[in-house]
């Protein structure tokens, strides 16, 4: 498909790329280009652009140019979340954003380009998600953490020169969600609680609690908040990171919410993917169930921090975290869970498991249902349901037997 000409005069163009669900159900392909004006480098010409793709064909759904809308500036990444919470994507820009019809949603007054934005529920007794973000070039303050839904500015940072790294996290259980830090130590919204903080890198879910860890470089470390410093809980040894001191991937791949890591072996010649060794009795949802996780994972741009849509820390909701009492799978937006609204067929839990994991589902209407297990390969390996079933709210237990009744071996099914 052809890319669009608008500043074609001016050279090429770089770009952000990522996936959004505009329209709440389907993906759509996100891209941010860029290019500077003039053979002098001057100021950036900037557009998004929404693609579809229906199987066979690639076509533009949308296209929104910069030019001269104000509080509009451009940070090194895009975020990808619904921030006014109507069940469809927007395009986080660090100061404004793209809503899922093309259309300017906002701009942060007072606020120029910066490196690192956060966008996620940081304050769970606020309603909606609120961002933190900082600034390269300030004029008035050097972060900012405000309402995402709205862009106005909750607290502003002391003005303190250029800014270039940030990261958001619950760090500390002695206060009510997600710290914050960039510069001048960490704070919990207007409150400062110390000026000593850990490295401004990556949020990672690593061991049992539910506090965010650190990672930077090929370490991840602990916030150790009664003594303002932290500590090493994992180091990966042969291994390396880039000049930025990021992976080249991290996220949760084995499903069961904590966060693995991939780095390089320091010679080039593998990829070593490390997951952590601490059990935990929280159960959650898998993260990449979650869209605007999922979402944080396709962004291709200067790497950031995968946050999910609803509060993850100390002291959370369980409704929030598509659990419930009983640590089993619940959809949060359904208020009467005895009449599913939609289908669902959630994460199995426990994953990995030994022996035996269990499957639920939801069924909004009456109707024949099978329910069946395949290996890697596409192999039917067990009918676990084949049957009429009225709507409501099943779980299935599958002990690891193929139809014969014999164990099968340990693998991805």
């Amino acid at each position: 498909v052809a890319l669009p000409d608008d500043y074609k005069s001016d050279g090429p163009l770089g770009g952000h790329f990522g996936v959004a669900y505009l329209d709440g159900i389907n993906p759509s392909l996100i891209t941010k280009f860029e290019n500077r004006q003039g053979t002098n480098r001057g100021d950036f010409n900037l557009m998004i652009v929404a693609w579809d793709f229906d199987g066979s064909n690639i076509t533009q759904r949308w296209k929104w140019k910069r030019g001269n809308t104000g509080n509009a500036c451009n940070f090194h990444q895009i975020r990808i979340i619904d921030v006014n919470q109507d069940g469809k994507d927007d395009i986080c820009d660090g100061t404004y954003v793209i809503k899922h019809d093309g259309s300017f949603l906002y701009g942060i007054t007072n606020v120029c380009h910066g490196d690192r934005f956060h966008v996620c529920d940081m304050d769970p007794d606020n309603p909606g998600i609120e961002g933190y973000g900082t600034q390269q070039y300030p004029e008035h303050y050097s972060w900012y953490y405000y309402d995402a839904a709205n862009g106005s500015r909750l607290v502003n940072g002391d003005n303190v020169g250029d800014v270039g790294r940030a990261a958001v996290g619950d760090i500390d259980p002695r206060y009510r969600g997600y710290e914050m830090w960039s510069v001048g130590g960490v704070y919990n919204k207007d409150t400062r609680i110390t000026y000593s903080m850990p490295h401004v890198n990556f949020n990672i879910w690593w061991d049992g609690d539910l506090l965010g860890e650190i990672l930077n470089s090929t370490t991840i470390y602990k916030w150790d908040y009664e003594n303002s410093r932290q500590r090493t809980v994992f180091n990966g040894s042969g291994v390396r990171a880039t000049w930025r001191n990021a992976p080249p991937f991290y996220g949760d791949v084995i499903g069961d919410w904590r966060e693995e890591v991939l780095w390089e072996t320091s010679d080039y010649s593998a990829l070593r993917l490390y997951s952590t060794t601490e059990s935990t009795s929280h159960s959650i949802t898998t993260l990449s169930q979650n869209r605007g996780y999922r979402n944080c994972l396709t962004v291709k741009g200067y790497y950031q921090s995968n946050l999910v849509d609803y509060y993850l820390g100390d002291g959370m909701d369980s409704t929030s975290s598509s659990i419930d009492s009983d640590n089993r799978w619940k959809d949060p937006d359904e208020e009467d869970m005895s009449i599913p609204k939609r289908f669902n067929l959630a994460q199995n839990y426990p994953n990995p498991f030994n022996r035996e994991t269990v499957i639920n589902y939801q069924l909004p209407d009456a109707g024949e249902i099978q329910l069946e297990i395949f290996n890697i390969l596409g192999e039917k390996i067990r009918t676990l349901v084949n049957n009429y079933q009225a709507a409501g709210n099943y779980t299935v237990r599958w002990n690891s037997l193929d139809e014969s009744g014999k164990q099968v071996s340990s693998g991805v099914y």
